[in-house]
């Protein structure tokens, strides 16, 4: 797994945080070229930050990406219970 992010995002960094806390293995990098790069948009036709990609999959908004990594890497458990 690849999580797109930089620095001083508070998008990207909430993620990051979770896959520290978990230990999970997602390689950290920024986007290629710019956020609207034709480079970037192929990964994440959005062109924001953050973007998760796993399995062939692309993974795009921050709260989604947090909630899949809290369902693959269950333990230890980062995000309260939704109803």
């Amino acid at each position: 797994m690849k999580l797109y992010t930089v620095p001083l995002s508070n998008f990207g960094n909430k993620s990051v945080i979770i896959i520290y806390e978990k230990g999970a293995e997602v390689e950290i990098v920024p986007p290629p070229g710019e956020l609207k790069s034709p480079e970037y948009l192929a990964i994440n036709p959005l062109g924001k930050i953050s973007a998760l990609e796993a399995n062939g999959t692309v993974i795009a908004e921050s709260e989604v990406i947090n909630e899949f990594l809290e369902e693959k890497f269950p333990n230890p458990p980062t995000m309260s219970a939704r109803s």
